[in-house]
């Protein structure tokens, strides 16, 4: 009796032992769990001071001005892209490439200020370095003759397009250059508007492509990766010659230009470009890389694989001719000057392009032109604060909308710029 008694206490015991440990374990898993969820609650409550506040004072402390300004002016050209597209006739796309005067000035690419390149000459300077190269003074009896007696077709007149006008050449004059980081615009338009020239003048017989490669080595003064002058370009090609690309190939060189960096590329990438290019490039020669690859035709004058312009037209707002009188009069020389108002000057420009193919022009870019997608390109504020510089383009064609000559021109950003370039 005693035994089963004793036996029933112990399992009482046990029990109440049992129960207690269970109990504690319960009350020591409760206590660690409130404890982890405290330490979950005070690390998300950490995470969320240091995001908010740590961080951004660690930002304010150790950035430098510049990505400030950076996104001042990214907010400026989303803003100035929404009010083109609401505002203009032409649409704008958001590129963030775009730089106003300041950047532009900081980055030392040089594309050209001027009005044009007389514009900064004295007199005798521009008649010794370009009056007898462009034959101003002699263009007076060409440009009289191409206002009187050269009349466009009416059909021509209203819309012209060089690539359809000579077919046999459409696929030169619609060539899309891409200058990447390296700002050539001055080279790519110039040597493109002569090849055109060559092959329209040959009816198709001529298409010689004419050396980058050898402009950039021989040229010296003609530009480089921080801008250029395209006068420069047509005035070496017509008193020292340009060799052929089967004479002397440029992709070697220009394949070592960046040209995924957008359209056009950031201004901060064009000092290494040019370094690049300036070392790859080597002293001026004329001697074909391969012999096999020598070519001569007629505008070679001294044979020796250079290729040579026989002169440049430039059409001026007045034009100069020399005579002689029938009766001297201490020698002196008599001028006629005809001078070329905005209409008869729009008239040459169509006849010129009309008669011998596409031409290159200056083209005052303001910053929006950096915004350009497609339409009829107006700037929709010509004031001195959002000019950028006097750029080169191709102009290849025209057409007549509400009474107005619109010209269809070519740039060298690539074809995902504008509409396809």
């Amino acid at each position: 009796m005693n035994n089963k008694v004793g036996k029933a206490r112990h399992r009482e015991a046990r029990g109440a032992l049992e129960y207690r440990v269970v109990n504690d374990n319960a009350r020591r898993d409760e206590y660690f769990q409130w404890k982890l969820y405290f330490l979950l609650a005070f690390i998300l409550l950490s995470t969320i001071f240091i995001t908010l506040y740590i961080v951004p004072m660690i930002i304010y402390d150790k950035s430098s001005e510049a990505p400030i300004k950076k996104n001042e002016l990214s907010e400026y050209f989303l803003e100035l892209t929404h009010r083109i597209n609401s505002e203009a006739s032409w649409k704008a796309e958001y590129n963030a490439n775009a730089f106003n005067q300041k950047q532009l000035k900081e980055s030392g690419t040089q594309i050209r200020q001027a009005e044009n390149y007389s514009s900064t000459m004295y007199e005798e300077d521009y008649l010794k370095n370009y009056a007898e190269t462009f034959r101003s003074r002699k263009n007076y009896k060409l440009m009289h003759d191409m206002l009187t007696k050269v009349q466009i077709p009416l059909s021509a007149m209203k819309k012209f397009d060089c690539r359809g006008h000579w077919p046999i050449c459409s696929s030169a004059i619609g060539k899309i250059y891409d200058q990447g980081a390296c700002w050539l615009y001055w080279l790519y338009t110039t040597v493109s508007t002569t090849e055109d020239r060559l092959c329209i003048s040959s009816n198709g017989k001529s298409h010689i492509k004419l050396s980058k490669f050898h402009i950039l080595a021989c040229c010296k003064h003609c530009g480089n990766c921080k801008g250029g002058d395209p006068e420069e370009v047509y005035m070496h090609w017509i008193k020292y010659g340009v060799t052929s690309e089967l004479c002397q190939p440029s992709n070697n060189l220009l394949s070592l230009i960046d040209k995924s960096c957008g359209q056009p590329c950031a201004l901060s990438l064009t000092k290494k470009a040019d370094r690049t290019i300036r070392k790859n490039i080597n002293s001026c020669f004329s001697d074909c890389f391969n012999p096999e690859h020598k070519y001569l035709d007629v505008y070679d004058r001294k044979q020796d694989n250079v290729h040579y312009g026989l002169y440049v037209n430039l059409i001026e707002r007045s034009v100069i001719s020399d005579r002689r009188p029938k009766q001297w009069y201490r020698g002196e020389t008599i001028h006629r000057q005809l001078t070329i108002d905005n209409i008869r000057w729009l008239d040459l420009v169509k006849k010129e392009i009309y008669l011998r193919g596409p031409i290159s022009v200056d083209l005052l870019v303001y910053e929006d032109f950096l915004l350009y997608k497609s339409g009829i390109y107006d700037p929709i504020s010509q004031s001195s604060e959002n000019e950028l510089f006097r750029y080169h383009v191709k102009i290849i064609g025209w057409e007549l909308v509400n009474n107005e000559t619109v010209f269809l021109g070519v740039n060298t950003w690539g074809t995902s710029w504008g509409e396809k370039g």
